[in-house]
């Protein structure tokens, strides 16, 4: 456990940036826009899926999963690098 409040901030914002630039290869991948993955995408929107990209949205354990289904690839996959 990452006992520094600082260290522990630095860890999550890695975290969501690695996890977002995934989410945005897979989608590019498809060839779909943030609009079209939201609309696919359960209960979000396109401005919360611009945000998962970007890095700047906390995803919890069960969205990771949500999204890992979504682009048929294990979470695992989806957290390479974090």
């Amino acid at each position: 456990m990452i006992k520094n409040p600082e260290a522990r901030k630095k860890l999550r914002k890695h975290a969501s940036c690695v996890i977002g630039e995934k989410v945005k290869e897979l989608r590019l991948a498809e060839g779909w826009t943030q609009k079209e993955c939201a609309e696919m995408f359960q209960n979000c929107n396109e401005s919360y899926f611009r945000s998962i990209e970007n890095g700047c949205k906390e995803i919890s354990l069960v969205r990771a999963i949500e999204l890992a289904d979504f682009f048929s690839i294990s979470v695992s996959e989806l957290l390479e690098g974090v």
